[in-house]
């Protein structure tokens, strides 16, 4: 009687090798779509944070500020010297210094309008405050970007004019 030898032949590798492709093919974009959307609810998160610590800071100085060491909170990652602009991994927040300018002498919660760029990424979101002058947008978090298609990879849903994180 002749020993029998065990183990795996080539063409039985070759088909689990092909198996676990096929099916990291399948699921790498959707393990992609969930780190992004992750990484828009941390981002909408902070976005919240800054308007309500602009929101404070206008109604407990009367005064509008673009500079965030002011505020009650402290951004999530390194921020420049004039700490107006803070950036992580992902995102770079700021507040819209235009919205502010528009509204000078004004409502001072105006620059209570918040923007985070994706970095990488060609689209930012945008969170306006309660005290924005444009009552539709308030508290909404929109996407903005030269190419529409961006917003919409990103998950934004088109709604009239805009493109809307919900």
């Amino acid at each position: 009687m002749q020993p029998t030898e065990t183990g795996f032949t080539l063409i039985e590798l070759l088909v689990v090798v092909l198996i676990i492709g096929i099916l990291s093919a399948v699921a790498l974009p959707q393990y992609e779509k969930a780190v992004e959307k992750s990484r828009l609810a941390e981002a909408k998160t902070t976005l919240k944070s800054i308007v309500q610590a602009a929101e404070l800071y206008g109604l407990a100085t009367g005064e509008a500020t673009l500079y965030m060491d002011r505020f009650d909170i402290t951004p999530p990652g390194t921020c420049d010297e004039n700490a107006r602009t803070c950036s992580t991994k992902n995102f770079s927040y700021y507040i819209d210094e235009y919205a502010c300018a528009a509204n000078e002498g004004g409502n001072p919660g105006a620059c209570s309008i918040a923007r985070a760029d994706r970095i990488g990424k060609n689209y930012g979101i945008e969170l306006a405050g309660p005290a924005y002058d444009i009552v539709e947008l308030r508290g909404r978090f929109s996407c903005s970007s030269t190419d529409p298609q961006n917003c919409i990879a990103a998950g934004a849903i088109k709604e009239n004019d805009y493109y809307f994180f919900n």
